[in-house]
Protein backbone atom coordinates (compact mmCIF):
# COMPACT_ATOMS: atom_id res chain seq x y z
CA UNK A 1 0.00 0.00 0.00
CA UNK A 2 1.40 3.34 -0.50
CA UNK A 3 0.52 7.55 -1.40
CA UNK A 4 1.54 10.15 -2.93
CA UNK A 5 1.23 13.93 -1.62
CA UNK A 6 1.71 17.06 -3.50
CA UNK A 7 3.90 19.27 -1.80
CA UNK A 8 4.79 21.72 -4.44
CA UNK A 9 2.95 24.49 -2.22
CA UNK A 10 4.54 23.74 0.61
CA UNK A 11 8.14 24.03 -0.78
CA UNK A 12 7.47 26.58 -3.16
CA UNK A 13 6.18 28.82 -0.27
CA UNK A 14 8.99 27.95 2.13
CA UNK A 15 11.51 29.23 -1.21
CA UNK A 16 9.28 32.38 -1.30
CA UNK A 17 9.94 32.77 2.55
CA UNK A 18 13.31 32.20 2.61
CA UNK A 19 14.00 34.69 -0.87
CA UNK A 20 11.74 36.97 1.25
CA UNK A 21 14.07 36.46 5.03
CA UNK A 22 17.39 37.28 2.83
CA UNK A 23 16.26 40.38 1.08
CA UNK A 24 15.02 41.73 4.62
CA UNK A 25 18.87 41.11 5.94
CA UNK A 26 19.88 42.66 2.98
CA UNK A 27 17.69 45.81 3.04
CA UNK A 28 18.43 45.75 6.77
CA UNK A 29 22.35 45.66 5.94
CA UNK A 30 22.00 48.27 3.85
CA UNK A 31 20.58 50.68 5.84
CA UNK A 32 22.97 49.91 8.53
CA UNK A 33 25.62 51.19 6.19
CA UNK A 34 23.68 53.89 5.00
CA UNK A 35 22.93 55.43 8.39
CA UNK A 36 27.02 54.92 8.96
CA UNK A 37 27.73 56.93 5.99
CA UNK A 38 25.26 59.56 6.46
CA UNK A 39 26.69 60.13 10.04
CA UNK A 40 30.36 60.32 9.09
CA UNK A 41 29.06 62.65 6.37
CA UNK A 42 27.11 64.74 9.08
CA UNK A 43 29.87 64.82 11.77
CA UNK A 44 32.88 66.45 9.30
CA UNK A 45 31.21 69.53 8.80
CA UNK A 46 29.72 69.68 12.46
CA UNK A 47 33.45 69.61 13.92
CA UNK A 48 34.11 72.18 11.78
CA UNK A 49 31.23 74.77 13.03
CA UNK A 50 32.09 74.12 16.49
CA UNK A 51 35.58 74.56 16.14
CA UNK A 52 34.65 78.27 14.54
CA UNK A 53 31.63 78.75 16.88
CA UNK A 54 34.44 78.29 19.70
CA UNK A 55 37.06 80.93 18.32
CA UNK A 56 34.24 83.31 17.38
CA UNK A 57 33.21 83.25 21.00
CA UNK A 58 36.51 82.83 22.56
CA UNK A 59 37.62 86.20 20.70
CA UNK A 60 34.82 88.48 21.35
CA UNK A 61 34.47 86.95 24.92
CA UNK A 62 38.00 88.16 25.38
CA UNK A 63 37.32 92.01 23.72
CA UNK A 64 34.07 91.83 26.49
CA UNK A 65 35.90 91.49 29.40
CA UNK A 66 38.55 93.71 28.60
CA UNK A 67 36.03 96.44 27.93
CA UNK A 68 37.37 97.24 24.44
CA UNK A 69 35.97 97.23 20.76
CA UNK A 70 37.55 93.97 19.42
CA UNK A 71 40.78 95.03 16.65
CA UNK A 72 40.69 94.36 13.23
CA UNK A 73 42.64 90.99 13.49
CA UNK A 74 40.09 89.82 15.96
CA UNK A 75 37.17 91.04 13.29
CA UNK A 76 38.92 89.60 10.59
CA UNK A 77 38.85 86.02 12.65
CA UNK A 78 35.20 86.11 12.77
CA UNK A 79 34.78 87.00 9.52
CA UNK A 80 36.29 84.19 8.30
CA UNK A 81 34.90 81.56 11.06
CA UNK A 82 31.19 82.98 10.40
CA UNK A 83 31.98 82.17 6.17
CA UNK A 84 33.54 78.58 6.88
CA UNK A 85 30.11 78.02 9.07
CA UNK A 86 28.38 79.17 5.56
CA UNK A 87 30.12 76.82 3.58
CA UNK A 88 29.66 73.61 5.78
CA UNK A 89 25.96 74.56 6.32
CA UNK A 90 25.81 74.36 2.58
CA UNK A 91 27.48 71.19 2.24
CA UNK A 92 24.94 69.86 5.18
CA UNK A 93 22.12 71.00 2.79
CA UNK A 94 23.04 68.83 0.17
CA UNK A 95 23.94 65.67 2.36
CA UNK A 96 20.37 66.27 3.68
CA UNK A 97 19.32 67.03 -0.05
CA UNK A 98 20.95 63.29 -0.90
CA UNK A 99 19.11 62.02 1.93
CA UNK A 100 16.04 62.69 1.11
CA UNK A 101 16.69 61.68 -2.35
CA UNK A 102 17.93 58.40 -1.74
CA UNK A 103 15.25 56.32 -3.43
CA UNK A 104 16.47 57.54 -6.66
CA UNK A 105 19.71 55.51 -5.62
CA UNK A 106 17.76 52.56 -5.37
CA UNK A 107 16.54 52.97 -8.61
CA UNK A 108 19.38 53.85 -10.53
CA UNK A 109 17.87 57.92 -10.77
CA UNK A 110 21.09 59.53 -9.15
CA UNK A 111 21.80 62.67 -11.31
CA UNK A 112 25.12 63.40 -11.91
CA UNK A 113 25.10 67.27 -13.25
CA UNK A 114 28.15 68.91 -14.52
CA UNK A 115 28.60 72.30 -14.15
CA UNK A 116 31.13 74.85 -15.49
CA UNK A 117 33.38 75.78 -12.22
CA UNK A 118 37.17 75.83 -10.98
CA UNK A 119 38.37 72.58 -9.43
CA UNK A 120 41.21 74.94 -7.72
CA UNK A 121 38.47 76.77 -5.98
CA UNK A 122 36.21 74.07 -5.23
CA UNK A 123 39.96 72.36 -3.65
CA UNK A 124 40.53 75.51 -1.75
CA UNK A 125 36.59 75.69 -0.46
CA UNK A 126 37.60 72.25 1.29
CA UNK A 127 40.74 72.80 2.73
CA UNK A 128 38.58 76.33 4.44
CA UNK A 129 36.30 73.86 5.78
CA UNK A 130 38.92 72.01 7.96
CA UNK A 131 41.37 75.39 8.78
CA UNK A 132 40.19 75.42 12.47
CA UNK A 133 40.54 71.55 13.16
CA UNK A 134 43.66 72.06 11.42
CA UNK A 135 44.79 74.26 14.03
CA UNK A 136 43.35 72.84 17.00
CA UNK A 137 45.44 69.67 16.20
CA UNK A 138 48.33 71.35 15.20
CA UNK A 139 48.53 69.90 11.82
CA UNK A 140 50.03 71.29 8.57
CA UNK A 141 48.34 71.43 5.13
CA UNK A 142 50.27 71.83 1.75
CA UNK A 143 47.84 72.56 -1.71
CA UNK A 144 50.24 72.25 -4.19
CA UNK A 145 48.78 72.82 -7.70
CA UNK A 146 50.83 70.92 -10.59
CA UNK A 147 52.75 72.40 -13.24
CA UNK A 148 50.10 70.19 -15.47
CA UNK A 149 47.65 72.55 -15.01
CA UNK A 150 49.08 75.41 -16.00
CA UNK A 151 50.63 73.28 -19.24
CA UNK A 152 47.28 72.20 -20.23
CA UNK A 153 45.50 75.62 -19.63
CA UNK A 154 42.85 74.02 -17.11
CA UNK A 155 41.31 76.64 -15.04
CA UNK A 156 37.50 75.77 -15.78
CA UNK A 157 36.22 71.84 -16.03
CA UNK A 158 33.03 70.87 -16.52
CA UNK A 159 32.30 69.00 -13.16
CA UNK A 160 30.07 68.38 -10.54
CA UNK A 161 31.39 70.64 -7.62
CA UNK A 162 29.17 69.54 -4.74
CA UNK A 163 29.85 65.49 -5.27
CA UNK A 164 33.88 66.39 -5.99
CA UNK A 165 33.58 68.49 -2.67
CA UNK A 166 32.39 65.85 -0.83
CA UNK A 167 34.96 63.18 -1.70
CA UNK A 168 37.50 66.10 -0.89
CA UNK A 169 35.66 66.39 2.34
CA UNK A 170 35.86 62.55 2.90
CA UNK A 171 39.66 61.97 1.57
CA UNK A 172 40.78 65.35 4.14
CA UNK A 173 38.93 64.10 6.99
CA UNK A 174 40.48 60.48 6.96
CA UNK A 175 44.01 62.02 6.22
CA UNK A 176 43.22 64.31 9.87
CA UNK A 177 42.29 61.34 11.26
CA UNK A 178 45.28 58.84 10.73
CA UNK A 179 47.68 62.02 10.63
CA UNK A 180 46.58 63.40 14.38
CA UNK A 181 48.64 60.52 15.98
CA UNK A 182 51.35 60.60 14.39
CA UNK A 183 54.38 62.22 14.86
CA UNK A 184 55.12 64.49 11.48
CA UNK A 185 52.03 65.85 11.29
CA UNK A 186 51.39 67.38 7.47
CA UNK A 187 49.15 66.52 4.94
CA UNK A 188 49.64 67.51 1.29
CA UNK A 189 46.66 67.75 -1.86
CA UNK A 190 48.11 67.87 -4.82
CA UNK A 191 45.95 68.76 -8.08
CA UNK A 192 47.33 68.13 -11.42
CA UNK A 193 45.84 67.20 -14.96
CA UNK A 194 47.21 64.84 -17.40
CA UNK A 195 45.68 62.97 -20.60
CA UNK A 196 46.65 59.78 -19.90
CA UNK A 197 45.51 57.41 -16.22
CA UNK A 198 47.99 58.59 -13.70
CA UNK A 199 51.05 55.98 -13.46
CA UNK A 200 49.67 55.46 -10.13
CA UNK A 201 47.03 53.20 -11.60
CA UNK A 202 49.98 50.67 -11.96
CA UNK A 203 50.20 50.60 -8.08
CA UNK A 204 49.97 47.00 -6.32
CA UNK A 205 46.32 48.25 -4.48
CA UNK A 206 45.54 50.61 -5.84
CA UNK A 207 42.34 50.35 -8.32
CA UNK A 208 40.02 53.14 -9.85
CA UNK A 209 36.55 52.98 -9.73
CA UNK A 210 34.65 50.92 -12.72
CA UNK A 211 33.34 53.24 -15.11
CA UNK A 212 30.02 54.04 -14.63
CA UNK A 213 27.31 52.52 -17.43
CA UNK A 214 23.45 53.59 -18.11
CA UNK A 215 22.86 51.43 -15.33
CA UNK A 216 24.29 53.07 -12.43
CA UNK A 217 23.74 56.13 -12.62
CA UNK A 218 21.98 59.08 -15.06
CA UNK A 219 24.71 61.43 -16.36
CA UNK A 220 23.46 65.33 -17.44
CA UNK A 221 25.66 66.77 -19.89
CA UNK A 222 25.46 69.40 -22.79
CA UNK A 223 26.91 69.06 -25.82
CA UNK A 224 30.34 70.66 -25.06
Amino acid sequence: MGSITDISHLKLAQGLQERRLREAEDMRRQQNEFIDITSHEMRNPLSAILQCADDITSSLKKSHSKRIPPSHTVVESCINAAQTIALCVLHQKAIVDDILTVSKLASNLLQITPDVAQPVEVAERALRMFEPELQAKNITIAFEKHISMLQYGVSWMAIDPSRVLQILINLIANAIKFTACTEKRAITLSIGASLEPPLVAHTAGFQYVPAKTATDANVISGED
